[in-house]
């Protein structure tokens, strides 16, 4: 009797999959897709301050979502995939699936 074939995984499965990217990694991805600019990554670090497309973001939630993605921004150290915020990210960049897929593949190198 010959063996099923293996489900194929679903997208979100392979999502689910994929490395954690670090805060460098996250930043230098937001500076080479067009989602900031270095002076804007690096005043996230010096004094906080949130690149224009990620405030706009935030500024459209309503609260406490909005202070917790804010929050949760300001202090994280890896980005998962299918985590909320790093949803948000890939929202306010107007990313589809696939193209944020291909970010977490392309930065997890570096």
């Amino acid at each position: 009797m010959a063996e099923p074939e293996p489900a194929t995984p679903t997208p979100e499965v392979l999502r689910a999959a994929l490395p954690a990217l670090s805060r460098r990694q996250v930043f230098f991805g937001l500076v080479a897709s067009g989602l900031a600019t270095a002076p804007e990554v690096l005043a996230i670090s010096a004094t906080g301050t949130v690149p224009a497309v990620i405030e706009a973001a935030f500024a459209a939630m309503p609260e406490p979502q909005q202070s917790y993605a804010r929050i949760t921004f300001a202090e994280f150290t890896v980005a998962q995939r299918l985590d909320p915020t790093t949803l948000l990210l890939q929202a306010a960049g107007g990313l589809t699936d696939a193209e944020f897929d291909a970010f977490f593949v392309e930065f997890v190198k570096l």
